[in-house]
């Protein structure tokens, strides 16, 4: 499950060498948590001036103490189907109208070759 975790303003003066000066906003997927804290596999980190950083799924430890809010982001399982459902109708009705229409040929005699001069 993706997570988007905002820093304190300790945690991010205690984090800043890991993550980056001004971290605020740390994105990623949840991987564990215990005594130390919440262990992410980090996609993103966001700066206080609204600086994004990418990542590429390094494990960071984020302390407890550090954590001002945890946003959960799950997947919207209905949305999901209904834009997959309209992605293939929409290819759907583009290959059935270039298949109406002679996929977009130029009419013409379809040879590409010159009667011989006379």
């Amino acid at each position: 499950m993706s997570v988007a975790v905002t820093l304190t303003d300790a945690g991010s003066l205690e984090l800043g060498p890991y993550l980056g000066l001004d971290a605020f906003i740390v994105r990623g997927r949840y991987m564990s948590a215990d005594e130390r804290g919440l262990v992410l596999s980090v996609m993103q980190v966001e700066t206080k001036r609204g600086d994004w950083h990418p990542w590429g799924g390094e494990s960071v430890t984020l302390p407890t103490a550090h954590i001002a809010s945890l946003e959960v982001r799950q997947l919207a399982k209905g949305r999901t189907m209904l834009l997959a459902g309209v992605g293939v109708a929409g290819l759907t009705a583009t290959t059935l109208a270039f298949t109406l229409i002679g996929g977009g040929s130029s009419g013409g005699s379809g040879s590409g070759t010159r009667p011989p001069p006379k």
